[in-house]
């Protein structure tokens, strides 16, 4: 098989770049300068629902509800906590706290315990359960008692227990408020005024959507360039000892360096903002480059030391390490490329991003290297340093282990697959959004808080027809009202689920007649918090922590329907809400990710097949690329029984990475001389000649990843130990159970089946 062949000939790349290294050079220093200038421009985004469909049933339901009633997902709970709030003088500071922030730009509406409704009978009127002026009195325990007694919801907004409250900010946004610019612009102010009007002794927190999102968009600014300038510190280390030459470590991470900075520039030039998911792709990119470029490099080297010209020793590297970097980046870009199968425009985005920016990554490695390497050459620079890789006992451990055990190895390898492949059924999918927090955020305290106390802020909305076009003064609409709010209670507890049927709760008919009354005549705002701006569905909502599983909240889900089932108009009810959308999605764009993740498996041993035009090398390399993914999705299986949307994108990358070592190992084996030995020689050789260079190459891929453990994200520590246990296992899977195959499948045939070189 020709060179060119099995990288597509895409290695000439490299080899015009040594014909004229100095245009080359100038190329690459105005792409350089290109992505230097529009990494200014990259923008970052916090988005926890940008990942989903937008065209999903439950996307559609969600941005309904949002048009209906009001964008309930944008409120901000502000948590107040003092050792003096729950006496007299402390809830009038809230109170005058609440009423400040009212009238503060931006808010619509802001309420505490201190301004729930309390209809009077005699009057008439609506009034507070607190009185105007309290401080006269000793304690509030009755009037706490007296409010929890007849609205037990009200317990979500204050907790004896810690001596807190909370006053609920609907912030005032438009229809179409996707800007979030806008938001934390309005979430600032908000911040601003509290930290204004709050007196010092108020310890102050904020949970909710929007502060989650804003924590997210802050530490992705702050993890991007961190973890970038430390993956490109660490591989130029680990590559220098490797080499033991400090200028061979500077040199190979060149590529790496600008593989990273081009691809931070694609991002601001092609004006895709960085996401919790895409933050790792300029990472992938430069740790593919330092990989691929020290193969090259040890190639280069030992190619010196032998003696020989070195521009011919260049590009004969070139030659034999281009076409396997190529296949190697073409399986990992086709990899990240099975995301482009799911029907989430952002996944979609993801895919297209991952193979632009690891095209990137071989493109730095496979011009920047020769033309360094020339015109370095050229400029009286002797490269020098261990053409042998430390470790070169590597390969004769393995090849002592796969002669020995051969026939066991290719069992287990079977056996074991069938085995894990039954952990991949069994997973469940899963995802909570306090895994985006960092654990020691104030947001992140502030969900906890906000779940443990006060029963959490995520809100599931159940709406409904009305019977008439009358609104909340219909006697029958007022009935279903009831009927539904009557199920919800049965099932969850009257605690968790919030409408304005509680007002209507001990009053005779006459005061509910004037209760509707008062209600017809509230601004537009508080309506839409129960009936819709059409005034033809009704809303009822029930209340959730915002750490609960998808799964959870999917049984709920189905528990809310069983609830509905025997009603007339049960088919016209719609759930909704923010923990729905993400239950519903995710869980099924989870299930999709990860059975595209084996057909993307699947196709990377048809592509090895395809280039090497043997069926015999597909065979040989099924067991090997399969066994890393599933090996990992059991350790997952084990240890939580759930696999996530980033755990699916970690395997990925983790897959493209692990065939990028079946490729390196055959085109070892078959650059072999085929006329002079036997294939377990043959074999033998390959693997102790490739091995030390794998192992370096997993070392780097591995420390650059692994630098992802430095992140605040917790969701990005994860990413980063499941690709380096991804990696790991593959390296092993490669070099023990491969050439167990290889030899197995090779009982009986000649060297002519698809192994020879043309």
């Amino acid at each position: 098989m020709k060179f060119s062949a099995f990288g597509f000939g895409l290695e000439k790349l490299g080899l015009w770049a040594l014909r004229a290294p100095r245009l080359f050079a100038i190329a690459l220093v105005v792409l350089t300068l290109a992505a230097a200038y529009f990494v200014t421009k990259i923008e970052f985004r916090g988005s926890i629902t940008g990942v989903l469909p937008h065209n999903g049933k439950e996307f559609l339901n969600y941005e309904a509800q949002k048009k209906e009633f009001r964008n309930f997902s944008r409120d901000v709970a502000v948590i107040v906590r003092s050792p003096r709030l729950l006496t007299p003088d402390g809830m009038s500071d809230l109170r005058d706290l609440q009423l400040d922030l009212a009238l503060e730009d931006g808010v619509l509406s802001a309420v505490s315990i201190l301004s729930l409704p309390n209809f009077n009978d005699e009057s008439g009127q609506f009034e507070s359960f607190f009185p105007a002026d309290m401080s006269g009195l000793q304690t509030l325990s009755a009037e706490y008692e007296r409010i929890f007694d007849q609205f037990p919801q009200a317990r979500s907004l204050l907790s004896e227990e810690i001596n807190a409250a909370i006053v609920l900010v609907a912030l005032d946004l438009p229809l179409d408020d996707d800007n979030d610019e806008r938001v934390f612009e309005i979430y600032g102010d908000l911040i601003s005024a509290v930290n204004e009007l709050a007196p010092a002794d108020f310890e102050i927190h904020y949970s909710g959507l929007t502060p989650i999102s804003l924590t997210i968009l802050q530490t992705l600014k702050q993890d991007q360039a961190l973890l970038t300038l430390a993956c490109l510190v660490l591989g130029a280390i680990v590559a220098g000892v490797l080499f033991g030459n400090v200028f061979a470590g500077l040199f190979c991470s060149v590529p790496a360096l600008l593989a990273a900075l081009w691809g931070l520039g694609f991002l601001g030039a092609a004006n895709v903002p960085v996401t919790y998911m895409t933050t790792v792709l300029p990472t992938i990119a430069l740790v593919l480059a330092y990989a691929d470029g020290i193969v090259l490099y040890h190639g280069w080297l030992s190619k010196n030391r032998a003696g020989g010209n070195v521009a011919e020793n260049l590009a004969a590297s070139v030659q034999e390490v281009g076409p396997a970097a190529a296949l190697t980046s073409l399986t990992t870009a086709l990899a990240l490329g099975s995301f482009a199968l799911s029907n989430s425009e952002a996944l979609q985005e993801f895919a297209w991003l991952g193979l632009v920016l690891v095209s990137l990554a071989y493109v730095s490695v496979i011009v920047t290297i020769p033309v360094l390497g020339i015109l370095l050459t050229k400029a009286g620079f002797k490269f020098s340093g261990r053409s042998t890789l430390p470790g070169s006992s590597v390969g004769k451990w393995f090849t002592g282990l796969y002669d020995s055990f051969r026939l066991p190895i290719v069992a287990g390898g079977v056996l074991l697959c069938l085995v894990l492949f039954a952990s991949h059924s069994l997973l469940a999918p899963d995802y909570k959004v306090t895994e985006l927090l960092t654990y020691s955020s104030e947001t992140r305290k502030a969900e906890e808080m906000s779940n443990k106390y006060f029963g959490g802020r995520s809100l599931v909305f159940v709406t409904f027809p009305t019977v008439s076009s009358e609104g909340i003064a219909d006697e029958a609409n007022q009935e279903r009202l009831l009927e539904v709010d009557g199920r919800l209670r049965k099932h969850f507890g009257v605690e968790r689920v919030y409408s304005i049927a509680a007002l209507f709760e001990g009053h005779s008919e006459e005061a509910r007649t004037k209760i509707t009354g008062s209600l017809s005549q509230a601004p537009e705002f508080t309506k839409q918090g129960y009936i819709s701006r059409s005034g033809d569905r009704m809303l009822v909502s029930v209340r959730l922590p915002s750490s609960q599983s998808i799964k959870q909240t999917r049984d709920l889900v189905g528990e809310l329907k069983e609830q509905f089932a025997g009603l007339a108009f049960a088919d016209q009810i719609v759930v909704t809400g923010f923990p729905v959308l993400l239950a519903t999605e995710f869980y099924d764009l989870i299930n999709l990710l990860r059975n595209n993740l084996l057909l993307a498996a699947l196709f990377g041993v048809i592509l090895i097949g395809i280039v090497t035009r043997s069926v015999f090398f597909a065979m040989a390399v099924f067991v090997p690329n399969f066994l890393p993914i599933l090996f990992v999705e059991g350790f997952l299986f084990v240890t939580s029984g759930t696999i996530g949307i980033t755990d699916v994108i970690a395997l990925t990358i983790g897959l493209g990475i692990a065939i990028d070592n079946t490729i390196h190992i055959i085109n070892a084996y078959r650059l072999q001389p085929a006329d002079k030995t036997d294939e377990r020689t043959r074999l033998r050789n390959a693997i102790t000649e490739i091995a030390p260079a794998l192992t370096a190459s997993c070392l780097i891929i591995s420390i650059g990843v692994a630098v992802g453990l430095l992140s605040s994200l917790p969701i990005i520590v994860k990413v980063s130990v499941l690709i380096v246990a991804t990696i790991v296992v593959a390296l092993i899977s490669n070099l023990l159970t491969l050439p167990a195959y290889i030899l197995t499948l090779s009982r009986g045939q000649s060297s002519s089946h698809g192994i020879s070189q043309e």
